[in-house]
């Protein structure tokens, strides 16, 4: 699919999470309709029930653009939670997302800002010693510890 799909939904992960759980991912994406850099929707309502929809520990750095229903995270979130999770507003070009919380760049680019939402990081124990995630500090986004390379290891001095 191109960025420039004319498809009606359109997101870095599901086009809509029907009780779906979707807990540390990143998203990077380009598209241009109804658009979120994580999802499009999250959660709905079909005939015979309500299906929320659960994104925790997320965060995207995708360019988004639309005219209906376009968010940094989300570009709607009908029912669900969305929890702990941000999007790069100068990376995306959004301000405003149905969920998540807005950072600039730097701050994306800072332990801190997903220590202090309870991110659990290589070498901190406070949100837990599962280690899950890692970042050079002020160079750029989180990942995951499975992208740990012997490179990265050998000059780490500013990783958290």
């Amino acid at each position: 699919m191109s960025p420039k799909s004319t498809k009606i939904l359109l997101t870095g992960l599901p086009g809509c999470g029907k009780t779906t759980a979707i807990m540390n991912i990143i998203a990077s994406l380009e598209c241009e309709k109804v658009a979120g850099g994580l999802v499009g929707r999250n959660g709905y309502s079909y005939w015979p029930g309500r299906y929320p929809g659960k994104i925790s520990n997320c965060y995207s750095t995708s360019s988004i653009s639309g005219n209906l229903h376009v968010g940094g995270l989300t570009g709607y979130s009908y029912i669900g939670d969305i929890s702990d999770s941000f999007w790069d507003i100068e990376t995306s070009g959004q301000t405003m997302s149905y969920g998540g919380e807005g950072k600039a760049t730097a701050e994306m680019q800072t332990a801190g800002t997903f220590v202090n939402a309870g991110w659990d990081f290589v070498d901190e124990i406070v949100n837990g010693t599962e280690d899950t995630w890692w970042i050079l500090e002020g160079q750029d986004y989180p990942h995951l510890w499975w992208e740990l390379t012997k490179d990265i290891l050998i000059d780490s001095k500013d990783m958290l």
